[in-house]
């Protein structure tokens, strides 16, 4: 069995001009994430479901992690999505 930890990391930058200040201090309730798995040699992975944890932290690097959730994932030929 794998176990997989995928870490990543959401900045949120200047989308557009035309976006207000208050709009962009809106914290998104779901998050729809998606993913491309391979072993050492580059094979896709294609094990029907994987344990798998998704965290979010304030900054790349050293920073705290603010969200963390596991669950378990299906995996087809490599793909998978979770929201």
């Amino acid at each position: 069995m794998y176990r997989i930890i995928i870490l990543f990391s959401i900045v949120i930058t200047g989308f557009s001009q035309t976006i207000s200040v208050a709009d962009s201090r809106v914290v998104p309730r779901v998050l729809n994430y998606q993913g491309y798995l391979t072993d050492t040699l580059g094979n896709p992975i294609n094990n029907g479901s994987l344990a798998m944890t998704f965290k979010i932290y304030d900054a790349a690097t050293g920073g705290n992690e603010l969200w963390s959730e596991s669950r378990t994932v299906d995996v087809a030929r490599g793909i998978f999505q979770v929201v």
